[in-house]
């Protein structure tokens, strides 16, 4: 979906793409059969762009999942045109919009400290930028993005996956059931 937007947006720029899910890239190649896209790690950029610099690297929803994201900024760093920008999206949790107490909803505990991922990007890059938003999720979309499995554990770690899902879905029913508006906070880093 990145990628398809940033085509859209820059129709004269070489865009590449690089996920480390398989099914993911596949989906990406059928929709968008005149991008390269890459199998890889994030956090190793060097290993598959070596030489090459770009002038936006962006992790979009993604980051926030990578346990060495400092590694993977300063791969970011090294492959930077000069002038070049490097964005991140990152996921601060799941909340319900005016911040009613739910029992089914657990403190997001995420993979990593994802509330100072500004300050690991300022050791690379000048003048770093955070922005807070909230989008709303209703009831389809929630079931549908905490499908996914990092997403899921991060709500809920340390569960297997189906007990995640099962969380997951008396969460959603609690705020249905309450009539509260579930919203994801991210931090919007450039």
């Amino acid at each position: 979906i990145s990628t398809a937007k940033l085509q859209k947006l820059f129709p004269n720029a070489e865009v590449e793409g690089l996920d480390f899910s398989e099914e993911m890239l596949e989906q990406a190649k059928k929709d968008l059969p005149g991008v390269k896209f890459v199998c890889g790690d994030g956090e190793q950029l060097d290993e598959y762009y070596a030489g090459q610099t770009f002038d936006l690297i962006i992790y979009p929803a993604s980051i926030f999942l990578m346990p060495h994201q400092d590694q993977a900024l300063a791969e970011a760093n090294k492959l930077l045109a000069p002038g070049g920008v490097v964005a991140a999206s990152v996921l601060l949790g799941l909340k319900e919009k005016d911040y009613t107490e739910m029992e089914s909803l657990p403190p997001f505990k995420g993979i990593i400290k994802n509330e100072d991922l500004a300050t690991v990007m300022g050791n690379y890059f000048d003048g770093v930028t955070c922005e807070k938003i909230k989008i709303p999720l209703d009831r389809e979309k929630a079931t549908s993005i905490y499908k996914i499995e990092a997403l899921s554990a991060g709500a809920f770690p340390g569960k297997p996956y189906e007990e995640r899902q099962e969380a997951m879905q008396a969460v959603i029913a609690e705020a249905e059931a309450k009539g509260l508006q579930l919203v994801q906070e991210w931090n919007l880093l450039t």
